[in-house]
């Protein structure tokens, strides 16, 4: 009895030992130390976008987007309070509509979006309480908006537009980083089509301390946390899951042999 026992606590202690140490490599390689900047409203309860046609499939593409990315990283790095908020497209006779799309027909200037003045493409006004997403006064919480597109835009740049206007609604303001990402988050403007670990943790920032302080929050992001989207984080967890199996493995196979050699 005693063998197999110990043959078990060394696999497991194998498996464990490797896991955590790929992990750790994994997160000093990829980690982007990053400033998250958070906008004191927050959105309360659930996303509910409410686009025209033309624009559903954009919307629902989006919404999946960060659903899939909330619902991987809340679990993978324990951001529970992230799981939270819920984002999804109404359905046919829905009357819970609260994200409602609107066109502008030409550019307008950032003002305040933007230090280098760039012509804004789109942008988040909130409909409960009425406010502009900018300003570091809205009320809180916030329970209805509208996302606006410029009319110009191309399929691909909608897409990117609509997933960078969600984090606007859930007061995610643009990540600082201190260093060149690989690629670019969720939350800032022309980014990738993709949501990142570094939205989501500022997502889990905003629904653990959606009251607290006034103004504008800034939180850097921990070391542990590597800057990816749910795909790379898959496939490294993946692998890290598939080197521990093969040293559980060896370490079996080594206390089989010193077994037999004393035997």
């Amino acid at each position: 009895m005693k063998k197999p026992l110990t043959a078990l606590a060394a696999m497991i202690a194998a498996l464990l030992t490797t896991f955590s140490l790929y992990s750790i490599v994994y997160a000093i390689l990829h980690g982007v130390p990053t400033v998250v900047t958070l906008y004191r409203y927050y959105w309360d309860g659930e996303v509910v976008l409410c686009p025209p046609e033309e624009l559903k499939e954009d919307a629902q593409w989006a919404a999946e987007k960060w659903s899939r990315a909330i619902q991987y990283f809340s679990v993978r790095y324990m951001l529970l309070d992230a799981a939270r908020t819920r984002i999804r497209v109404s359905s046919e006779g829905d009357d819970r509509c609260n994200v409602f799309f609107e066109y502008f027909d030409s550019p307008e200037g950032c003002g305040e979006a933007s230090p280098d003045a760039m012509a804004r493409v789109a942008y988040v006004e909130f409909i409960s309480p009425p406010h502009h997403t900018l300003s570091m006064e809205v009320p809180m919480p916030v329970k209805a908006a509208k996302i606006r597109l410029w009319r110009g835009l191309n399929p691909l740049e909608r897409k990117a537009m609509i997933l960078h206007e969600i984090a606007g609604l859930l007061g995610i303001g643009l990540p600082a980083y201190s260093r060149q990402p690989p690629y670019r988050s969720a939350s800032e403007p022309r980014g990738s089509l993709d949501v990142t670990s570094i939205d989501v943790y500022a997502l889990f920032l905003k629904n653990r301390y959606a009251e607290a302080g006034s103004g504008i929050i800034e939180a850097a992001t921990p070391r542990t946390l590597p800057y990816a989207t749910v795909e790379d984080d898959l496939l490294h967890t993946l692998m890290a899951l598939c080197m521990s199996v093969a040293a559980a493995a060896a370490a079996y196979i080594m206390l089989s042999r010193r077994w037999k050699v004393a035997g």
